[in-house]
C-alpha cells in the first residue's frame, strides 16, 4: 500500500496535493493498488474528503514496512529543515521505505544536518532540473521524462483557428497574490473573446468576490468554480493564460499556446529558460495591465505564432512521466 504526506494549506502548497492526487489516482485505477493520504491539515482532510480519498489520522496508524510519498511545500511557516528531519527520521526508524518528491534549485529541500536516512527514492518531476538532491538517495529520476501530468493530455485534440475565440485563465489553487484578478484587469478590453476564469480551490473568499464583482461588468468572463480536472476546458481553448508550476506542465504536455505569469523570482528565473514554448512575461510583480494587454491583443490574431509555440510545447513533454514514475514506485514498494 502506498501512502501519501502532503502539507498543503490555504497559502501554498496546492499544486503539491494536486500532483500527489494525480499519483494516488493512477496507482489505484491503472495499476489496482491500495492508497491513503495521512492528514497533515484541516485543509488537506476535507478536500480530500470531497474527492473521497481515504485518509488515516498520523503516522503511527500505518501497518509496518509501508511506502511512504513525500511531497511537502518546502516553506519555512509549513515544513521547516527541523521538523520534516525529524518526520523522516521517525518514519525511518519505524521500517517504512521513504519516496521524496523534491523541489527545483533553491527549492530543494535542504535537510542541514548529516543525520539523514538514505531515502528510497527521489523524483524531481521539472525541467532543467540538472542540480543533485541535497537529501542522500539511493536512487534519483529528475527531467523531462518524470514530469507528473495526467497522460490524457498527450491525447486531446488541440483546436486551430485563425483568431482566437476563447481563452482560458488559471492561476493555481491558491493564487495568493491575487494574479487572477491582474489578468482579468488586463483582458477585460476584448469583450469578443469569451473567457473562462478558473477559480482555485483554495482562492481566498476576498478574491473569490473581487473576481465574481468583476464579471458582473463583463459577460464575457465566465467562472470555473474548484474544478476537479482541467481537461474538458484544455480542450476548449485556443489560448492558455496561467501561472508557472503544474499548470505549466499540463498546457506544454497538451501542445497549448500559452502567456505565463511567474508568482515567485525563483518561478521566472527558473521558466525563463523555456519561453520558446510558451510566452513567459517573468515575474508578476513586475508586470502593467499593459504589458499582459500588449502580448494577449498580439497573439489572438497571429495564428502563426501561436501554432510555433504549440508544436514546440508538444515537443517538450511526451506526457508519459506519470507512468515512468508509477512503475518506479511498484519498484520500491
Amino acid at each position: 500500500m502506498f501512502y501519501f504526506y502532503c502539507d498543503a494549506s490555504k497559502e501554498i502548497g496546492f499544486g503539491h496535493l494536486q500532483r500527489c492526487i494525480l499519483i494516488a489516482q493512477y496507482l489505484k485505477t491503472a495499476l489496482g493498488k491500495l492508497i491513503a493520504f495521512i492528514e497533515t491539515s484541516a485543509t488537506v482532510k476535507n478536500h480530500l474528503n470531497l474527492r473521497e480519498i481515504d485518509t488515516i489520522t498520523t503516522i503511527e496508524a500505518l501497518p509496518p514496512n509501508q511506502t511512504i510519498i513525500f511531497d511537502v511545500a518546502h516553506e519555512k511557516n509549513l515544513s521547516s529543515p527541523e521538523k520534516c528531519c525529524q518526520l523522516i527520521n521517525h518514519v525511518h526508524q519505524l521500517g517504512h521505505r521513504i519516496i521524496f518528491i523534491d523541489g527545483l534549485g533553491n527549492h530543494r529541500f535542504n535537510p542541514q544536518s548529516n543525520t539523514m536516512p538514505r531515502v528510497d527514492l527521489i523524483v524531481t518531476p521539472y525541467l532543467g532540473s540538472l542540480e543533485q538532491p541535497f537529501l542522500p538517495y539511493k536512487k534519483w529520476l529528475s527531467g523531462k521524462d518524470f514530469i507528473l501530468v495526467d497522460p490524457k493530455l498527450k491525447e486531446m485534440n488541440i483546436r486551430s483557428s485563425d483568431s482566437v475565440s476563447s481563452t482560458l485563465v488559471t492561476m493555481g489553487g491558491t493564487d495568493k497574490f491575487n494574479i487572477t484578478l491582474q489578468v482579468l484587469n488586463a483582458l477585460r478590453t476584448n469583450p469578443h473573446v469569451h473567457i473562462n476564469v478558473v477559480l482555485g480551490s483554495f482562492f481566498s473568499y476576498e478574491l473569490k468576490s473581487s473576481i465574481q464583482k468583476l464579471t458582473v461588468k463583463f459577460p464575457n468572463f465566465h467562472l470555473i468554480d474548484s474544478p476537479i480536472t482541467l481537461l474538458p476546458y484544455y480542450r476548449q481553448t485556443d489560448l492558455v493564460v496561467c501561472s508557472t508550476g503544474i499548470t505549466t506542465y499540463e498546457v506544454l504536455a497538451a501542445g497549448l499556446p500559452s502567456i505565463q505569469i511567474s508568482p515567485t523570482i525563483t518561478h521566472s528565473d527558473n521558466f525563463a529558460h523555456f519561453d520558446q514554448c510558451m510566452v513567459h512575461l517573468g515575474y508578476y510583480k513586475t508586470l502593467s495591465d499593459t504589458d499582459v494587454q500588449t502580448v494577449f491583443e498580439d497573439l489572438l490574431t497571429d495564428k502563426t505564432q501561436r501554432a510555433k509555440i504549440a508544436a514546440q510545447a508538444k515537443q517538450m513533454i511526451d506526457g508519459d512521466g506519470l507512468k515512468r514514475v508509477a512503475l518506479a514506485l511498484l519498484m520500491v514498494g
